[in-house]
């Protein structure tokens, strides 16, 4: 009978999960990373042992995720590019971290009320839309399946007499979550926690034990730090105490959203200084997190019996989130929605442990009672449902996301600039040059947008505007090396091949490694009969990993036979 009630339980978290998805089915690759890791990613399009090498010894949008990369090469290989493929999969993904979930939660609590709300919100909240929603956080989801699996063992592990065989399932498991992303990192940690939340007395054995998980938690932590080296927004280097000051600000943002997840966004930028300072929000978050704080240790001291619970869940989201607070700004924003994906578990399970308390004491012991409290709570999960429906459609395709997003933050030219970019895809130029004209409006030396911008020009035949606007992106940025192919392009579409050649010889002389240039000046002395010089740049760049055309190959394979080369 108990398992029959289980099973209906999960049989509601998943029915009620796959409906507040379903929006997902509709959606389209977006402008945001899905090129990086799909659409325009060649790794994922040769699924071969050499391939599968190189995507384990690479990092990807400097983060090393192979297990996630090699994901999408197992779909490419299946469906191409089928977003409806990659959204599907990323559901499945999600719907087996809830049955986890509920298996983790019911390990711990041996409650399966408790275990179903945490499985249940878990499935269902808003913030998590984000994890699920947008096709290249499938490393997130992904590395959550292993994670908790990781955390089942090890759960296993501490119930059945310490058997070694759930200790090993747990390092493997981790060690896969490891390849998948980085942050489950702080599994080890975690694991410490458990041994403190079950009592188990420390020894020389359970700490030796341990020693493996940390080993890899140091290597991988270390390939991190060289992976994201280049993703750090020095632009962004806050001092020491502005720094303090956005933890707490995370910190109250995270706990807020748990109970009010309204106005959500793809972006939360870094705030902007007013006269030198911080916004009094963020002035402020270091006192109300500090009040907050006291009302926690005032209900420890009152409620004796539930310490161990209210440490578990606040350590749990705590060690949990701790890579992704940011000491270091990566990107340009300050919180994320993804980033609560495994962390809101710890709340989860302080919300259930006292809700059903408050069930326990004062509900069970009146049948209207009971039905109140069940129509209550089917009501929050399907109004929890609702949002998540609804913030699904946002993420249906870039337009509609970053429309999204310029209705939170009107003044940030990021939203501005793609949302443009996907008008542009579109073929809506005059919608695409609006938004860029905004976004230049607020930030005239943004360099993305004068970019795009020089690209719309040479699009539509405005060919001296293109010319005027790229020439201001390399004087903005000289190493820019996309600018300088940009701009020899232009003088491509003008038939001016010298200044065309000059501008590609520039790039190599900032950058000589930058394979567009070498393949466009072998194109170009092709096309000019100068076949000595079209077939060393081309050499110059297969030599680099370049790919040539085709129709060029049979140029190279004939003149390296006739040279002897």
């Amino acid at each position: 009978m108990n398992k029959l009630k289980i099973l209906f339980l999960l049989l509601i978290a998943l029915s009620v999960t796959v409906i507040s998805y379903y929006p997902i089915f509709e959606s389209d690759f977006i402008n945001w990373d899905d090129n990086k890791y799909i659409t325009e990613n060649e790794a994922i399009k040769d699924f071969s042992l050499k391939n599968i090498k190189k995507i384990f010894t690479s990092s990807f949008v400097s983060m090393y995720t192979p297990i996630t990369i090699l994901s999408y090469a197992v779909e490419y290989k299946l469906f191409g590019l089928n977003p409806y493929a990659y959204h599907t999969t990323n559901l499945i993904l999600h719907l087996f971290n809830v049955l986890l979930v509920f298996w983790l939660f019911f390990l711990i609590s041996k409650d399966k009320k408790v275990s179903f709300f945490v499985s249940v919100f878990f499935a269902i909240h808003p913030m998590h839309v984000e994890s699920v929603a947008w096709i290249p956080e499938r490393k997130g989801v992904l590395c959550a399946l292993f994670y908790l699996g990781s955390l089942v063992s090890y759960t296993l592990y501490l119930k059945n007499l310490f058997l070694k065989k759930y200790l090993i399932f747990s390092l493997i498991l981790f060690i896969m979550s490891l390849f998948t992303k980085p942050v489950a990192i702080s599994l080890p940690f975690i694991l410490l926690l458990f041994d403190i939340y079950y009592n188990r007395k420390q020894s020389r054995y359970s700490i030796i034990e341990k020693i493996p998980f940390f080993i890899l938690t140091i290597f991988f932590s270390a390939i991190t730090v060289y992976t994201q080296s280049d993703a750090i927004n020095r632009e962004l280097l806050y001092s020491f105490a502005e720094n303090i000051i956005f933890f707490f600000y995370r910190s109250l943002f995270y706990f807020v959203k748990i109970f009010v997840p309204f106005k959500l966004s793809c972006i939360y930028p870094y705030p902007e200084k007013i006269n030198g300072s911080l916004p009094v929000e963020y002035l402020l978050s270091p006192l109300i997190f500090i009040f907050l704080l006291v009302l926690i240790i005032i209900t420890l001291i009152k409620l004796k019996d539930y310490r161990k619970t209210i440490f578990f869940g606040l350590s749990f989201f705590y060690i949990t989130i701790a890579p992704v607070m940011q000491i270091i700004p990566v990107g340009q924003a300050i919180v994320a929605d993804r980033y609560t994906y495994i962390p809101y578990l710890g709340l989860f399970y302080i919300i259930a442990v006292f809700l059903f308390k408050f069930y326990k004491d004062y509900v069970r012991v009146n049948t209207v009672y009971i039905a109140i409290f069940t129509l209550a709570l089917a009501s929050l999960i399907g109004f929890f449902g609702y949002l998540t429906w609804q913030r699904c459609h946002v993420w249906q395709n870039s337009i509609t996301l970053w429309s999204d997003f310029i209705s939170k933050y009107p003044r940030n030219v990021s939203g501005y600039n793609n949302r443009g970019g996907a008008y542009f895809l579109k073929g809506e130029y005059e919608k695409a040059f609006q938004d860029y004209q905004t976004a230049l409006k607020f930030k005239p030396d943004h360099i993305p947008t004068l970019y795009n911008l020089c690209i719309l020009y040479r699009d539509i035949g405005r060919y001296q505007e293109a010319i005027t606007v790229c020439k201001k992106t390399i004087e903005l940025k000289n190493d820019y090396m996309e600018a300088y192919e940009n701009l020899g392009n232009v003088y491509l579409s003008i038939g001016n091949f010298n200044e065309a050649i000059k501008i590609y010889k520039e790039a190599i002389e900032k950058n000589k490694t930058f394979i567009p240039a070498y393949i466009n000046l072998g194109v170009i002395y092709y096309f000019k009969k100068e076949y000595d010089s079209s077939y060393r740049y081309f050499r110059h760049a297969i030599e680099l990993g370049g790919k040539i055309h085709p129709d060029f190959n049979e140029f190279i394979e004939n003149y390296s036979n006739k040279h002897g080369l």
